[in-house]
Protein backbone atom coordinates (compact mmCIF):
# COMPACT_ATOMS: atom_id res chain seq x y z
CA UNK A 1 0.00 0.00 0.00
CA UNK A 2 1.30 3.62 -0.71
CA UNK A 3 2.18 4.99 2.45
CA UNK A 4 2.39 8.57 4.32
CA UNK A 5 3.07 9.66 7.59
CA UNK A 6 2.76 12.59 9.92
CA UNK A 7 5.67 13.13 13.23
CA UNK A 8 4.68 14.65 16.33
CA UNK A 9 7.10 15.57 19.09
CA UNK A 10 5.64 15.10 22.53
CA UNK A 11 7.68 15.39 25.61
CA UNK A 12 6.73 13.51 29.22
CA UNK A 13 7.25 14.76 32.48
CA UNK A 14 7.31 13.02 35.35
CA UNK A 15 4.91 13.55 38.08
CA UNK A 16 7.74 12.91 40.83
CA UNK A 17 11.60 12.79 40.56
CA UNK A 18 12.42 9.08 39.41
CA UNK A 19 15.90 7.81 41.06
CA UNK A 20 17.90 5.46 39.27
CA UNK A 21 21.62 4.63 40.34
CA UNK A 22 22.67 6.32 37.14
CA UNK A 23 20.37 9.77 38.22
CA UNK A 24 17.32 11.62 38.51
CA UNK A 25 14.88 11.23 35.24
CA UNK A 26 12.50 14.35 35.64
CA UNK A 27 11.53 14.13 32.05
CA UNK A 28 11.04 11.66 28.92
CA UNK A 29 11.24 12.60 24.96
CA UNK A 30 8.69 11.14 22.80
CA UNK A 31 8.06 11.63 18.95
CA UNK A 32 4.73 9.62 17.99
CA UNK A 33 4.48 8.59 14.52
CA UNK A 34 1.22 8.40 12.29
CA UNK A 35 1.62 5.76 9.66
CA UNK A 36 -1.21 6.52 6.89
CA UNK A 37 -2.32 4.37 3.79
CA UNK A 38 -2.34 7.74 1.15
CA UNK A 39 -5.50 6.01 -0.55
CA UNK A 40 -7.20 5.96 2.79
CA UNK A 41 -6.06 8.58 5.37
CA UNK A 42 -9.01 8.41 7.53
CA UNK A 43 -7.19 4.85 9.27
CA UNK A 44 -3.62 5.26 10.97
CA UNK A 45 -1.25 3.40 12.74
CA UNK A 46 0.44 5.05 15.78
CA UNK A 47 3.96 3.67 16.84
CA UNK A 48 6.29 5.94 19.58
CA UNK A 49 9.75 6.54 19.11
CA UNK A 50 10.57 6.43 22.81
CA UNK A 51 13.98 7.31 24.34
CA UNK A 52 15.73 7.16 27.93
CA UNK A 53 18.42 9.49 28.85
CA UNK A 54 21.89 7.85 29.59
CA UNK A 55 20.61 4.46 28.63
CA UNK A 56 18.73 4.64 25.00
CA UNK A 57 21.83 3.99 22.53
CA UNK A 58 19.93 6.43 20.33
CA UNK A 59 18.52 9.10 22.19
CA UNK A 60 21.26 12.20 20.98
CA UNK A 61 20.82 11.61 17.89
CA UNK A 62 17.09 11.56 16.83
CA UNK A 63 15.75 14.34 15.43
CA UNK A 64 12.12 14.35 13.48
CA UNK A 65 14.27 14.74 10.37
CA UNK A 66 16.37 11.71 10.98
CA UNK A 67 13.11 9.76 11.89
CA UNK A 68 11.81 11.35 8.51
CA UNK A 69 14.45 9.91 6.68
CA UNK A 70 14.39 6.42 8.16
CA UNK A 71 10.26 6.28 7.57
CA UNK A 72 11.13 7.12 3.62
CA UNK A 73 14.11 4.49 3.48
CA UNK A 74 10.84 1.89 4.89
CA UNK A 75 8.50 3.01 2.84
CA UNK A 76 10.97 3.04 -0.24
CA UNK A 77 12.19 -0.52 0.51
CA UNK A 78 8.90 -1.78 0.56
CA UNK A 79 8.62 -1.85 4.20
CA UNK A 80 11.51 -3.39 4.97
CA UNK A 81 12.76 -2.75 8.74
CA UNK A 82 16.54 -4.15 8.51
CA UNK A 83 16.71 -1.16 5.45
CA UNK A 84 16.69 1.42 8.89
CA UNK A 85 20.20 1.14 10.72
CA UNK A 86 20.39 -1.07 13.64
CA UNK A 87 22.01 1.66 15.73
CA UNK A 88 18.49 3.58 15.99
CA UNK A 89 16.66 0.58 17.84
CA UNK A 90 14.13 3.41 19.06
CA UNK A 91 13.18 4.50 15.32
CA UNK A 92 13.00 1.17 14.44
CA UNK A 93 10.67 0.50 17.11
CA UNK A 94 8.35 3.16 16.54
CA UNK A 95 8.33 2.55 13.06
CA UNK A 96 7.42 -1.17 13.29
CA UNK A 97 4.49 -0.99 15.89
CA UNK A 98 2.86 2.12 13.33
CA UNK A 99 3.11 -0.28 10.73
CA UNK A 100 1.57 -3.36 12.65
CA UNK A 101 -1.36 -0.87 14.07
CA UNK A 102 -1.61 0.26 10.26
CA UNK A 103 -1.89 -3.43 8.77
CA UNK A 104 -4.73 -3.85 11.44
CA UNK A 105 -6.74 -1.49 10.94
CA UNK A 106 -5.50 1.29 12.90
CA UNK A 107 -7.24 0.15 16.16
CA UNK A 108 -4.37 0.10 18.58
CA UNK A 109 -3.75 -4.02 17.72
CA UNK A 110 -0.22 -4.88 16.89
CA UNK A 111 -0.79 -8.86 17.17
CA UNK A 112 -3.96 -10.39 17.38
CA UNK A 113 -4.11 -12.64 20.42
CA UNK A 114 -6.23 -13.03 23.28
CA UNK A 115 -4.74 -10.28 25.47
CA UNK A 116 -5.62 -7.73 22.65
CA UNK A 117 -8.97 -9.06 22.40
CA UNK A 118 -9.24 -8.94 26.14
CA UNK A 119 -9.30 -12.25 27.06
CA UNK A 120 -6.35 -12.59 28.93
CA UNK A 121 -4.33 -9.81 31.24
CA UNK A 122 -1.01 -9.60 31.54
CA UNK A 123 0.77 -9.69 35.20
CA UNK A 124 3.35 -7.35 36.12
CA UNK A 125 5.35 -5.84 39.22
CA UNK A 126 4.76 -2.75 40.96
CA UNK A 127 7.74 -0.27 40.63
CA UNK A 128 9.37 1.29 43.38
CA UNK A 129 11.38 4.44 42.07
CA UNK A 130 14.76 5.35 44.58
CA UNK A 131 13.92 7.79 47.26
CA UNK A 132 14.91 8.03 50.83
CA UNK A 133 14.11 5.40 52.89
CA UNK A 134 10.80 6.85 54.11
CA UNK A 135 9.74 8.10 50.38
CA UNK A 136 10.42 4.36 49.68
CA UNK A 137 8.46 2.67 52.67
CA UNK A 138 5.86 4.93 51.45
CA UNK A 139 5.58 3.99 47.88
CA UNK A 140 5.73 0.26 48.64
CA UNK A 141 2.43 0.64 51.17
CA UNK A 142 1.03 2.25 48.23
CA UNK A 143 1.73 -0.45 45.75
CA UNK A 144 0.27 -2.66 48.33
CA UNK A 145 -2.46 -1.13 48.62
CA UNK A 146 -3.49 -1.43 45.14
CA UNK A 147 -3.22 -4.67 44.96
CA UNK A 148 0.28 -5.74 43.47
CA UNK A 149 1.40 -8.97 44.01
CA UNK A 150 5.14 -8.31 43.25
CA UNK A 151 7.25 -5.51 44.09
CA UNK A 152 10.14 -4.48 42.10
CA UNK A 153 12.79 -1.92 44.05
CA UNK A 154 15.43 0.30 42.39
CA UNK A 155 18.64 -0.21 44.45
CA UNK A 156 22.03 1.10 44.29
CA UNK A 157 21.53 4.62 45.06
CA UNK A 158 20.75 4.94 49.11
CA UNK A 159 22.86 3.64 51.65
CA UNK A 160 22.91 -0.20 51.93
CA UNK A 161 21.37 -1.13 55.15
CA UNK A 162 18.58 1.39 54.11
CA UNK A 163 18.14 -1.01 51.50
CA UNK A 164 18.24 -3.69 53.24
CA UNK A 165 16.00 -2.50 56.14
CA UNK A 166 12.88 -2.15 53.23
CA UNK A 167 13.59 -5.12 52.25
CA UNK A 168 12.94 -6.53 55.95
CA UNK A 169 9.89 -4.32 56.65
CA UNK A 170 8.47 -6.03 53.41
CA UNK A 171 8.93 -9.66 54.58
CA UNK A 172 7.76 -9.00 58.05
CA UNK A 173 4.68 -8.31 56.73
CA UNK A 174 4.40 -10.68 53.57
CA UNK A 175 6.28 -14.37 53.14
CA UNK A 176 7.74 -15.15 49.73
CA UNK A 177 4.84 -16.97 49.28
CA UNK A 178 2.35 -13.81 49.22
CA UNK A 179 4.44 -11.27 47.28
CA UNK A 180 7.32 -12.25 45.01
CA UNK A 181 9.99 -9.43 45.48
CA UNK A 182 12.49 -8.86 42.51
CA UNK A 183 15.61 -5.79 42.63
CA UNK A 184 17.42 -3.64 40.23
CA UNK A 185 20.36 -2.62 40.52
CA UNK A 186 21.08 -0.56 37.39
CA UNK A 187 24.40 -1.55 37.49
CA UNK A 188 25.39 -0.16 40.74
CA UNK A 189 27.56 -2.75 42.50
CA UNK A 190 31.31 -3.13 42.01
CA UNK A 191 32.83 -6.65 41.06
CA UNK A 192 34.43 -6.35 43.97
CA UNK A 193 31.57 -6.61 46.74
CA UNK A 194 28.73 -7.57 44.22
CA UNK A 195 29.29 -11.49 45.68
CA UNK A 196 28.69 -10.69 49.10
CA UNK A 197 25.70 -8.05 48.69
CA UNK A 198 23.64 -10.61 46.83
CA UNK A 199 24.64 -13.05 49.63
CA UNK A 200 22.57 -10.14 52.18
CA UNK A 201 19.70 -9.64 49.63
CA UNK A 202 19.33 -13.49 49.40
CA UNK A 203 17.94 -13.67 52.81
CA UNK A 204 14.98 -11.38 51.97
CA UNK A 205 14.02 -14.42 49.17
CA UNK A 206 13.90 -12.21 46.19
CA UNK A 207 12.86 -13.40 42.73
CA UNK A 208 15.84 -11.41 41.07
CA UNK A 209 18.39 -9.10 40.96
CA UNK A 210 18.60 -7.06 37.55
CA UNK A 211 22.00 -6.18 36.06
CA UNK A 212 24.28 -6.03 39.73
CA UNK A 213 27.43 -4.90 38.37
CA UNK A 214 28.21 -2.20 35.33
CA UNK A 215 28.08 -3.67 31.48
CA UNK A 216 30.91 -4.62 30.07
CA UNK A 217 31.88 -7.01 32.47
CA UNK A 218 31.19 -10.20 31.02
CA UNK A 219 33.73 -12.75 32.86
CA UNK A 220 32.43 -10.98 36.25
CA UNK A 221 28.93 -10.82 34.94
CA UNK A 222 29.14 -14.97 34.46
CA UNK A 223 31.00 -15.40 37.43
CA UNK A 224 28.32 -13.67 39.40
CA UNK A 225 25.47 -15.84 37.71
CA UNK A 226 27.25 -19.07 38.55
CA UNK A 227 27.47 -17.72 42.23
CA UNK A 228 25.10 -15.97 43.14
CA UNK A 229 22.42 -17.19 45.82
CA UNK A 230 19.71 -14.58 43.66
CA UNK A 231 18.83 -15.23 39.93
CA UNK A 232 20.39 -12.29 37.87
CA UNK A 233 18.79 -11.07 35.13
CA UNK A 234 20.60 -8.97 32.37
CA UNK A 235 19.13 -5.61 31.56
CA UNK A 236 21.40 -2.78 30.22
CA UNK A 237 24.07 -5.72 29.59
CA UNK A 238 21.88 -6.33 26.24
CA UNK A 239 21.70 -2.85 24.88
CA UNK A 240 23.60 -1.34 21.98
CA UNK A 241 24.71 -5.86 21.33
CA UNK A 242 23.61 -5.73 17.87
CA UNK A 243 23.71 -9.04 15.09
CA UNK A 244 22.54 -12.18 16.03
CA UNK A 245 26.49 -14.19 16.94
CA UNK A 246 27.05 -10.69 18.68
CA UNK A 247 23.64 -11.57 20.80
CA UNK A 248 24.55 -15.17 20.87
CA UNK A 249 27.90 -15.17 22.38
CA UNK A 250 27.45 -12.58 25.14
CA UNK A 251 24.02 -15.27 26.40
CA UNK A 252 26.47 -18.04 25.81
CA UNK A 253 29.57 -16.44 28.22
CA UNK A 254 27.88 -14.79 30.68
CA UNK A 255 24.51 -17.83 30.74
CA UNK A 256 22.27 -15.24 32.54
CA UNK A 257 19.08 -17.05 33.96
CA UNK A 258 17.06 -14.47 32.70
CA UNK A 259 17.19 -11.60 30.34
CA UNK A 260 14.82 -8.21 29.99
CA UNK A 261 13.87 -7.51 26.51
CA UNK A 262 13.08 -3.74 26.05
CA UNK A 263 11.58 -2.95 22.35
CA UNK A 264 12.53 0.23 22.02
CA UNK A 265 16.27 -0.31 23.18
CA UNK A 266 16.92 -3.57 21.43
CA UNK A 267 16.40 -4.92 18.03
CA UNK A 268 14.67 -8.24 19.20
CA UNK A 269 11.81 -8.66 16.80
CA UNK A 270 12.08 -10.57 13.21
CA UNK A 271 11.86 -8.00 10.14
CA UNK A 272 8.60 -7.15 8.47
CA UNK A 273 7.96 -7.63 5.18
CA UNK A 274 4.99 -6.30 3.24
CA UNK A 275 2.53 -8.57 1.86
Amino acid sequence: MPLTYKIYPHNLEFAFEAGTSRGVLQEKKSWFIKLYDAQNPAIYGLGEVSVIDKLSIDCKLITIDLISECINTFIENDQNLSSIPSHLPAIKFGIETAYLDLINGGKRVFFKNDFSNGLKGISINGLIWMGDKQLMLKRIGEKLDEGFSCLKLKIGAINFEDELFLLQSIRKQFSAQELEVRVDANGAFSKEDALQKLIQLAEYQLHSIEQPIAVKQWEAMADLCKKSPIPIVLDEELIGVTGFENKQNLLKAIQPPYIILKPSLLVVLPNLQSG
